[in-house]
């Protein structure tokens, strides 16, 4: 019992020391933004992204999650059901990527009048292109975490790509590149994180899985399994950003840049939930795999005690200081009151 408390833990600090590396730099990129583009440029920015994650979750389908649940099931003993479900996730998510990218291109001027944001065209467009890119990435990572340890996702997500979209967005602003500084440096981030995402699970903890062999397999199977993760995940999507799409389309660009930095700042305990449920997960399907449901119950136990001695102190402090930190973003956000 103890063995998989440790590995829940273990792989949950990776992921919230993750967490707090990427949310410090999302505070400096969107300072830096704030105070040298404007609520206005990251608005239109914070629009396209929204959008891209839509579509984001159309092209995974869920099939991170199914790797979370057959990966423990095969990884020990059954090796083409290990690239079965490896292979499936992959071709999937590439064509489904693919088509998306196509699809969005032609339809973004369509986006840009529905939104009365001229800018959106163009920042849509360079925001699609990265959509291959970033399956692929999510797709690696979530295999590595199925194996039961976060150390892969962890780097890639929440160190690499924060960390370079912040010094791209530095670079491409010195070339006043102004409405484009953010999908591009978002682009070039997400592209450089999965070749290394790539690199780095070949020699580490997928090195007896070959990628390439894997994609000749597709079993229609998981799809069946993914299509509720997928509905549930399109609707939590909606849920969580119906609020951006309604301030983009009755408001403007300006409002959902303030927007977005109030969600950044009441939304940091949040992260530790979602530390939390990457490794608990496929820690609990891989017991369950093992017909040691009892174990379960303890470990929720366990992992609430977890959120509520870490969030609490965060909920407080945030509740006090939520107008200083606004003002960090510049006057353009400044909370009047």
């Amino acid at each position: 019992m103890k063995k998989y408390t440790s590995i829940i833990l273990t792989g949950s600090m990776f992921m919230l020391v993750g967490s707090v590396i990427r949310l410090a730099f999302s505070f400096l990129r969107n300072i830096y933004v704030g105070r040298t583009l404007g609520p206005e440029i990251l608005g239109t920015f914070t629009m396209a992204n929204t959008i891209y994650g839509v579509l984001a979750v159309i092209a995974l389908f869920g099939m991170d999650a199914v790797l979370n649940r057959f990966i423990p099931q095969f990884r020990d003993s059954d090796n083409r059901g290990l690239n079965s479900v490896i292979g499936t996730a992959l071709k999937f998510a590439t064509i489904t990527s693919l088509l998306l990218v196509i699809v969005t291109i032609i339809i973004s001027p369509m986006m840009s009048t529905l939104f009365n944001d001229d800018a959106l065209k163009v920042v849509l467009t360079i925001l699609i292109i990265t959509l291959p890119f970033q399956s692929g990435m999510m797709l690696i990572t979530a295999a590595a975490t199925a194996f039961e340890t976060t150390k892969l996702q962890a780097l890639e997500r929440l160190v690499i790509v924060p960390l370079l979209f912040f010094l791209f967005v530095i670079i491409f602003n010195q070339f006043q590149l102004d409405e484009i500084v953010l999908p591009l440096s978002f682009l070039l981030a997400n592209v450089v994180s999965f070749i290394s995402s790539v690199i780095l699970a070949k020699y580490s903890v997928l090195k007896n899985i070959s990628l390439l062999s894997s994609w000749k397999y597709f079993d229609k199977r998981y799809l069946f399994y993914a299509w509720p993760l997928f509905g549930t995940k399109i609707v939590y999507f909606f849920m969580a950003w119906f609020d951006t799409f309604a301030i983009g389309y009755f408001l403007s660009p300006r409002e959902v840049g303030i927007y977005v930095i109030t969600l950044l700042i009441v939304e940091i305990p949040v992260n530790v939930l979602i530390a939390l449920n990457s490794i608990f997960f496929p820690t609990i399907a891989g017991i369950i795999s093992r017909k040691e449901v009892a174990k379960v119950t303890q470990l929720y136990q366990d992992a609430v005690r977890v959120l509520g001695l870490i969030t609490l102190p965060m909920f407080g402090f945030l509740l006090v200081y939520a107008p200083e930190l606004m003002q960090l973003f510049g006057e353009g956000f400044r909370i009047p009151f």
